[in-house]
């Protein structure tokens, strides 16, 4: 048995009073314990326990495992994380977070994105945020790593949902288009690209994000841009094909023109002489040289 010395520590001394019992009860308190709580020793279970544990003055004899089971309930209360309480000082609250695994820093989490994330769905701000309000609410930082990597794999779902709702779309749009045009959809097709290559590619940026992308009434409305544009009805636009048919006159009076003299790398001059010579060619269609065409009036811009 070990000796404890227990008599100092419950402030009883040599002239304390001898064991006593209350009125009707059995069990008597001994000695060293007779300052002990009332919750301690006010039923005769708990006096029948103490007085088995005998005192010889001042030492009394406890048995191993009472001492093991007080050293253990202590290195329990002393493992125990005290939760802060509503008034609680920032240095009490840091002591607690740093018991339940709270990084010093946001940057102290270490989030790993999955495999095949699409590019800019997770953006370095994003995941700074997060790791910013992580520390801000006192969010352990094994708890927020498998929090984010649960989002993550939650937000590429709705992602590869969403796209693959976007290509059903687009197919749809397709199919409905080769319905509407026939034999003319291939065409339709080419004569809209052509068109499209004069648009802002900013412009198709948006029809994308508004969900636009490949919608029949666009595809037939550049169409019939190109169209117009390969016929030379838009004032303003030089594809280098006449809009009319000029006489030789005409011609001859857009050849003095001051674009015509611009120089040869020039593209408003390179395309306005390339409508000079369309001009020639449907004036006078199937002609084989001599002086037709723009060389006849060489001398008009000094050649």
């Amino acid at each position: 048995m070990n000796i404890f010395t227990l008599l100092p520590i419950y402030g009883l001394t040599d002239g304390d009073p001898p064991p006593t019992s209350p009125p009707g009860d059995g069990g008597v308190v001994p000695q060293w314990a007779s300052n002990f709580p009332g919750e301690l020793t006010g039923d005769e279970g708990s006096r029948t326990f103490l007085s088995r544990f005998k005192g010889d003055g001042d030492k009394v004899e406890v048995p191993t495992e009472l001492v093991k089971s007080a050293i253990e309930s202590q290195k329990m209360i002393g493992g125990m994380v005290r939760i802060p309480a509503e008034n609680a000082s920032a240095a009490d609250i840091d002591v607690y977070n740093k018991k339940i695994g709270v990084p010093d820093s946001a940057e102290g989490y270490e989030f790993k994105l999955p495999d095949g994330s699409p590019e800019g769905l997770f953006s370095d701000d994003m995941i700074k945020a997060v790791k910013a309000d992580g520390k801000e609410l006192g969010i352990p930082k094994a708890k927020l790593e498998v929090l984010f990597d649960r989002f993550a794999g939650r937000q590429i779902e709705s992602y590869n949902g969403i796209m693959a709702g976007n290509q059903k779309t687009l197919q749809e749009r397709i199919d409905a288009l080769k319905t509407d045009l026939g034999s003319e959809y291939d065409n339709t097709l080419k004569v809209a690209d052509k068109a499209a290559m004069f648009a802002d590619p900013a412009m198709f940026d948006v029809l994308n994000k508004v969900g636009l992308s490949g919608h029949p009434a666009i595809v037939k409305g550049f169409a019939k841009i190109g169209k117009a544009l390969g016929e030379g009805m838009l004032k303003g636009v030089d594809t280098g094909v006449p809009d009319v048919k000029h006489s030789k006159e005409e011609l001859e009076g857009m050849m003095r023109d001051p674009k015509y003299k611009l120089p040869e790398g020039d593209p408003v001059g390179k395309a306005w002489r390339a409508k000079v010579e369309e001009g020639f060619k449907l004036l006078y269609p199937g002609a084989g040289g001599g002086d037709i065409g723009p060389s006849a009036g060489r001398a008009l811009h000094g050649a």
